[in-house]
Protein backbone atom coordinates (compact mmCIF):
# COMPACT_ATOMS: atom_id res chain seq x y z
CA UNK A 1 0.00 0.00 0.00
CA UNK A 2 1.08 3.23 -0.91
CA UNK A 3 2.63 6.10 1.72
CA UNK A 4 1.24 9.26 0.95
CA UNK A 5 4.13 11.65 0.20
CA UNK A 6 5.04 14.22 2.74
CA UNK A 7 4.56 18.32 1.56
CA UNK A 8 7.86 19.87 1.48
CA UNK A 9 8.09 22.51 4.08
CA UNK A 10 10.10 25.77 2.34
CA UNK A 11 12.34 27.87 4.02
CA UNK A 12 10.72 31.30 5.72
CA UNK A 13 9.61 33.65 2.66
CA UNK A 14 11.62 36.76 1.14
CA UNK A 15 11.21 39.80 3.74
CA UNK A 16 8.71 42.25 3.10
CA UNK A 17 9.60 45.60 2.39
CA UNK A 18 8.20 46.83 5.68
CA UNK A 19 10.50 44.75 7.45
CA UNK A 20 13.25 44.93 5.43
CA UNK A 21 13.46 48.96 6.56
CA UNK A 22 12.98 48.04 10.14
CA UNK A 23 15.95 45.84 9.90
CA UNK A 24 17.87 48.18 8.44
CA UNK A 25 17.12 51.00 10.26
CA UNK A 26 18.10 48.88 13.27
CA UNK A 27 21.62 47.68 11.56
CA UNK A 28 22.60 51.44 10.47
CA UNK A 29 21.77 52.51 13.86
CA UNK A 30 23.43 50.20 16.19
CA UNK A 31 25.93 49.01 13.76
CA UNK A 32 26.86 52.69 12.24
CA UNK A 33 26.74 54.33 16.25
CA UNK A 34 29.32 51.29 17.44
CA UNK A 35 31.76 52.59 14.53
CA UNK A 36 31.34 56.27 15.13
CA UNK A 37 30.53 56.59 18.72
CA UNK A 38 34.31 57.13 18.99
CA UNK A 39 34.59 60.01 16.43
CA UNK A 40 31.54 61.42 18.57
CA UNK A 41 32.89 61.29 21.74
CA UNK A 42 36.53 63.03 20.34
CA UNK A 43 34.12 65.80 19.33
CA UNK A 44 32.10 66.25 22.38
CA UNK A 45 34.88 66.15 24.39
CA UNK A 46 37.05 68.90 22.27
CA UNK A 47 33.76 70.77 22.54
CA UNK A 48 33.32 70.41 26.81
CA UNK A 49 37.15 70.86 27.01
CA UNK A 50 37.23 74.54 24.59
CA UNK A 51 34.32 75.94 25.79
CA UNK A 52 36.44 77.20 28.81
CA UNK A 53 38.19 80.08 26.45
CA UNK A 54 41.77 80.11 28.62
CA UNK A 55 42.27 76.84 27.11
CA UNK A 56 44.38 76.32 24.42
CA UNK A 57 45.38 72.26 24.61
CA UNK A 58 43.83 69.17 26.41
CA UNK A 59 44.30 65.68 26.51
CA UNK A 60 43.10 62.83 27.87
CA UNK A 61 42.20 61.61 31.18
CA UNK A 62 40.47 58.78 33.60
CA UNK A 63 37.17 57.55 32.68
CA UNK A 64 37.67 58.40 28.78
CA UNK A 65 36.81 54.61 27.87
CA UNK A 66 33.82 53.87 29.12
CA UNK A 67 31.89 54.55 25.66
CA UNK A 68 33.91 51.54 24.76
CA UNK A 69 30.69 49.71 26.62
CA UNK A 70 28.13 51.14 24.94
CA UNK A 71 29.90 50.29 21.36
CA UNK A 72 30.16 46.72 22.48
CA UNK A 73 26.48 46.77 23.08
CA UNK A 74 25.78 48.39 19.74
CA UNK A 75 27.71 46.17 17.86
CA UNK A 76 26.80 42.99 19.55
CA UNK A 77 23.18 43.99 18.57
CA UNK A 78 24.20 44.76 15.34
CA UNK A 79 25.73 40.99 14.78
CA UNK A 80 22.55 39.56 16.54
CA UNK A 81 20.22 40.98 14.30
CA UNK A 82 22.06 40.29 11.26
CA UNK A 83 22.55 36.33 12.62
CA UNK A 84 19.32 36.15 14.37
CA UNK A 85 16.06 37.32 12.74
CA UNK A 86 17.27 39.30 9.55
CA UNK A 87 19.01 35.84 8.79
CA UNK A 88 16.30 33.88 9.86
CA UNK A 89 13.53 36.15 8.02
CA UNK A 90 11.23 36.57 11.33
CA UNK A 91 8.47 38.26 10.13
CA UNK A 92 7.68 41.53 12.05
CA UNK A 93 4.85 42.98 9.72
CA UNK A 94 4.86 39.76 7.29
CA UNK A 95 3.92 39.88 3.62
CA UNK A 96 -0.18 40.36 2.71
CA UNK A 97 0.27 37.16 0.00
CA UNK A 98 1.78 35.36 2.02
CA UNK A 99 0.08 32.45 3.85
CA UNK A 100 2.21 32.01 6.74
CA UNK A 101 2.94 28.69 8.65
CA UNK A 102 2.28 24.84 7.57
CA UNK A 103 1.81 23.45 5.36
CA UNK A 104 4.30 25.65 3.29
CA UNK A 105 6.17 27.22 6.13
CA UNK A 106 7.57 26.52 9.46
CA UNK A 107 5.36 27.66 12.29
CA UNK A 108 6.73 30.95 11.92
CA UNK A 109 4.24 33.96 12.20
CA UNK A 110 4.76 37.97 11.43
CA UNK A 111 5.27 39.51 15.47
CA UNK A 112 1.93 42.30 14.87
CA UNK A 113 0.23 39.02 13.00
CA UNK A 114 -3.03 39.57 14.90
CA UNK A 115 -5.40 36.36 14.89
CA UNK A 116 -2.09 33.97 14.89
CA UNK A 117 -3.30 29.76 14.11
CA UNK A 118 -2.50 28.43 17.84
CA UNK A 119 -1.54 25.00 18.66
CA UNK A 120 -0.85 22.95 21.26
CA UNK A 121 2.48 23.49 23.48
CA UNK A 122 3.26 21.32 26.46
CA UNK A 123 3.01 24.26 29.38
CA UNK A 124 6.20 22.97 30.61
CA UNK A 125 7.47 24.43 26.87
CA UNK A 126 5.64 27.47 27.04
CA UNK A 127 6.83 28.17 30.21
CA UNK A 128 10.62 27.45 29.09
CA UNK A 129 10.09 30.09 26.10
CA UNK A 130 8.77 32.64 28.26
CA UNK A 131 11.63 32.29 30.81
CA UNK A 132 14.07 32.37 28.22
CA UNK A 133 12.71 35.38 26.47
CA UNK A 134 12.58 37.41 29.74
CA UNK A 135 16.35 36.44 30.28
CA UNK A 136 17.27 37.61 27.28
CA UNK A 137 15.13 40.80 27.41
CA UNK A 138 16.35 41.44 30.76
CA UNK A 139 20.30 41.25 29.85
CA UNK A 140 19.75 43.45 27.38
CA UNK A 141 18.23 46.31 29.23
CA UNK A 142 19.90 46.09 31.94
CA UNK A 143 22.98 45.67 29.88
CA UNK A 144 22.11 49.13 27.84
CA UNK A 145 21.19 50.77 31.11
CA UNK A 146 24.59 50.31 32.31
CA UNK A 147 26.53 51.19 29.43
CA UNK A 148 24.21 53.83 28.82
CA UNK A 149 24.43 55.18 32.52
CA UNK A 150 28.18 55.59 32.19
CA UNK A 151 28.49 56.86 28.70
CA UNK A 152 29.21 60.40 30.00
CA UNK A 153 31.31 59.56 32.26
CA UNK A 154 33.79 59.09 29.56
CA UNK A 155 33.16 62.89 28.18
CA UNK A 156 34.84 64.80 31.17
CA UNK A 157 37.80 63.37 32.53
CA UNK A 158 41.00 65.16 31.10
CA UNK A 159 44.11 67.48 31.81
CA UNK A 160 43.74 71.29 30.11
CA UNK A 161 46.68 73.56 29.74
CA UNK A 162 45.82 77.23 30.37
CA UNK A 163 46.89 80.31 28.19
CA UNK A 164 48.88 81.58 31.42
CA UNK A 165 50.90 78.07 31.37
CA UNK A 166 48.86 76.27 34.34
CA UNK A 167 47.64 72.41 34.26
CA UNK A 168 44.38 72.03 35.43
CA UNK A 169 42.67 68.27 35.46
CA UNK A 170 39.62 66.96 36.21
CA UNK A 171 37.89 64.07 36.38
CA UNK A 172 34.98 61.52 34.83
CA UNK A 173 32.20 64.20 36.66
CA UNK A 174 33.81 67.17 35.76
CA UNK A 175 35.08 68.07 39.05
CA UNK A 176 38.73 69.85 39.23
CA UNK A 177 41.01 67.90 41.56
CA UNK A 178 44.24 69.49 40.54
CA UNK A 179 45.31 73.17 39.66
CA UNK A 180 48.90 73.12 38.62
CA UNK A 181 50.27 76.74 38.82
CA UNK A 182 53.38 77.37 36.99
CA UNK A 183 55.39 77.07 39.98
CA UNK A 184 53.95 73.71 40.71
CA UNK A 185 55.58 72.44 37.35
CA UNK A 186 59.05 71.32 37.45
CA UNK A 187 59.79 70.26 33.65
CA UNK A 188 58.26 70.39 30.49
CA UNK A 189 60.18 68.97 27.49
CA UNK A 190 59.51 68.86 24.05
CA UNK A 191 60.07 65.79 21.97
CA UNK A 192 58.98 63.77 18.94
CA UNK A 193 56.93 60.79 19.90
CA UNK A 194 56.29 57.59 17.66
CA UNK A 195 52.58 56.19 17.42
CA UNK A 196 52.73 52.50 16.18
CA UNK A 197 49.86 50.64 15.02
CA UNK A 198 49.44 47.03 13.74
CA UNK A 199 50.74 47.74 10.20
CA UNK A 200 52.00 51.69 10.44
CA UNK A 201 53.05 54.07 12.34
CA UNK A 202 53.70 57.49 12.33
CA UNK A 203 55.78 60.06 13.83
CA UNK A 204 53.91 63.30 16.24
CA UNK A 205 55.16 66.11 18.43
CA UNK A 206 54.09 67.08 22.19
CA UNK A 207 54.96 68.24 25.47
CA UNK A 208 55.61 66.30 28.28
CA UNK A 209 54.77 68.50 31.26
CA UNK A 210 55.90 67.40 34.99
CA UNK A 211 54.85 68.46 38.13
CA UNK A 212 56.30 68.90 41.58
CA UNK A 213 53.91 65.67 42.75
CA UNK A 214 55.64 63.80 39.97
CA UNK A 215 52.49 63.57 37.90
CA UNK A 216 53.16 63.42 33.67
CA UNK A 217 50.91 65.20 31.04
CA UNK A 218 51.51 65.36 27.74
CA UNK A 219 50.15 67.58 25.36
CA UNK A 220 50.48 66.49 21.95
CA UNK A 221 50.40 68.93 18.68
CA UNK A 222 47.02 67.54 18.11
CA UNK A 223 45.59 68.30 21.11
CA UNK A 224 45.22 72.16 20.24
CA UNK A 225 42.41 73.82 18.61
CA UNK A 226 42.72 74.40 15.40
CA UNK A 227 44.99 73.70 11.97
CA UNK A 228 47.76 71.76 11.89
CA UNK A 229 49.44 75.43 11.13
CA UNK A 230 47.50 76.99 13.88
CA UNK A 231 48.24 74.32 16.23
CA UNK A 232 52.10 74.45 15.51
CA UNK A 233 52.13 78.21 16.02
CA UNK A 234 50.61 77.65 19.78
CA UNK A 235 53.18 75.20 20.59
CA UNK A 236 55.79 77.95 19.84
CA UNK A 237 53.64 80.23 21.89
CA UNK A 238 53.81 77.78 24.53
CA UNK A 239 57.53 77.10 24.49
CA UNK A 240 58.95 80.81 23.89
CA UNK A 241 56.28 82.80 26.12
CA UNK A 242 55.15 80.64 28.91
CA UNK A 243 58.24 78.15 29.35
CA UNK A 244 61.46 79.90 28.10
CA UNK A 245 63.62 79.32 30.77
CA UNK A 246 61.80 75.30 31.16
CA UNK A 247 61.44 73.84 27.69
CA UNK A 248 64.09 71.56 27.58
CA UNK A 249 63.69 70.05 23.31
CA UNK A 250 65.02 66.47 23.13
CA UNK A 251 65.08 64.15 19.86
CA UNK A 252 66.25 66.49 17.60
CA UNK A 253 67.46 63.59 15.38
CA UNK A 254 63.41 62.34 15.04
CA UNK A 255 62.13 65.94 13.69
CA UNK A 256 62.82 64.92 10.20
CA UNK A 257 60.94 61.81 10.71
CA UNK A 258 57.75 63.76 11.88
CA UNK A 259 57.38 66.28 9.08
CA UNK A 260 57.90 63.56 6.83
CA UNK A 261 54.88 62.07 8.56
CA UNK A 262 52.71 65.02 9.69
CA UNK A 263 54.37 68.08 8.24
CA UNK A 264 54.51 68.11 3.75
CA UNK A 265 53.35 71.82 3.60
CA UNK A 266 56.60 74.18 3.58
CA UNK A 267 55.11 76.83 5.59
CA UNK A 268 54.35 74.14 8.50
CA UNK A 269 57.77 72.92 7.86
CA UNK A 270 59.32 76.23 8.81
CA UNK A 271 57.16 76.11 11.94
CA UNK A 272 58.84 72.56 13.21
CA UNK A 273 62.44 74.20 12.51
CA UNK A 274 61.51 77.04 14.84
CA UNK A 275 59.95 75.49 17.73
CA UNK A 276 63.13 72.98 17.58
CA UNK A 277 65.70 75.63 16.97
CA UNK A 278 66.93 74.65 14.08
CA UNK A 279 68.56 76.44 11.23
CA UNK A 280 67.43 75.52 7.73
Amino acid sequence: MATKAKKKIHPMPKLGWKDQLIYWVASILTGGFSIGCHFLVLVMQDNIAFSDSQVIARTVGRGNLFYFLICLWCMLSFVLILVGPYQNRFPIFGRSNIKYGPPAYPRTYPLLMKNKPKHWISPKEVQKKKRTRIIVAMVLVLTFLISAAVFPLSLYGRAVLHEDGTVVVYNARNREVHHYTTDEIVSVELEPYRSSGRYISSWYLHFVITTDDSETYKFAAHSFSGTDLQQLQTMIHVKEELYDNQCLISGLEDVQKVIQSQYRQSDEKALVYQLFEIQN
